[in-house]
C-alpha cells in the first residue's frame, strides 16, 4: 500500500497495509508485493521535478508497481502467486504545466495462486495506486494522470492513489483526485491523510 490499502487476498490472513505519506508533497517509494512462495511484485519509484521555467509533459512517466511473480508445480496441483506492488510516487514544481503526455503511479496486479481445484477464488492481493501531486501557476496539461490500484483476488482490486493538482492562476486550488478508472471495485476504500 502506499497512497491507498492494498487489495483483498485469500491467500494470507489478515489486513493488508494502509496508506502512508503526504498527499500533497510526495516523494516516497511504494511498498513491496507479500511473497506468498512467490515473490511479490517491487513497489514504484520516486520522482521529484522541480524546474524554474516550465515543463512541457508529452511523453510517459511511469512510476507504478510491479505485478508479483508466478510459480506453479510441474504437475500444476499447486500455483503460488505473489502480490503487487503499490505505485509509487510523482512530485512536480514549475510555474507552468502543459502538454498531453501520461503520469502514472498505479498498483501492480497480484498473480493466481491456489490448489488447482479453485482457481478462481485465490489470487493475490493487488498493490493500491500511489501519489501524484502537481504544483504549478498555470496548467494547461490534458491528458492522462493515473493512480489506480492493481487487479487482486476474488475480483478485488487494490484502491486507488491520491491526484494532487495546485495551479494558482488557473484557478485549481487544492484539487484532489481518487479514482480506480471504474475497472473493479476495490476492497477498501482510499483515505486521505496527510502523515509526514
Amino acid at each position: 500500500s502506499y497512497g491507498g490499502r492494498g487489495g483483498r487476498s485469500n491467500l494470507i490472513p489478515g489486513q493488508s497495509g494502509g496508506p502512508y505519506g503526504n498527499y500533497k508533497y510526495p516523494t516516497l517509494q511504494g511498498s513491496g508485493g507479500h511473497t506468498f512462495n512467490s515473490a511479490g511484485g517491487g513497489g514504484g519509484g520516486s520522482l521529484v521535478l522541480s524546474v524554474s521555467k516550465s515543463i512541457s509533459m508529452n511523453g510517459l512517466i511511469d512510476m507504478s508497481g510491479f505485478e508479483g511473480t508466478y510459480y506453479s508445480t510441474s504437475s500444476n496441483r499447486y500455483q503460488w502467486g505473489g502480490g503487487g506492488g503499490s505505485g509509487g510516487s510523482v512530485l512536480i514544481n514549475t510555474p507552468l504545466f502543459e502538454g498531453t503526455g501520461t503520469i502514472k503511479a498505479n498498483g501492480g496486479n497480484g498473480q493466481l495462486g491456489c490448489y488447482y481445484s479453485r482457481p478462481d477464488s485465490c489470487n493475490s492481493g493487488a498493490g493500491s495506486g500511489g501519489r501524484l501531486a502537481i504544483w504549478s501557476d498555470v496548467t494547461t496539461f490534458s491528458d492522462s494522470l493515473q493512480t489506480k490500484g492493481g487487479i487482486g483476488g476474488v475480483g478485488y482490486r487494490g484502491s486507488a492513489g491520491t491526484i494532487y493538482q495546485h495551479a494558482r492562476k488557473s484557478n485549481v486550488i487544492d484539487r484532489i483526485i481518487i479514482d480506480n478508472t471504474d475497472t473493479g471495485r476495490s476492497h477498501f476504500v482510499t483515505p486521505i491523510c496527510n502523515s509526514k
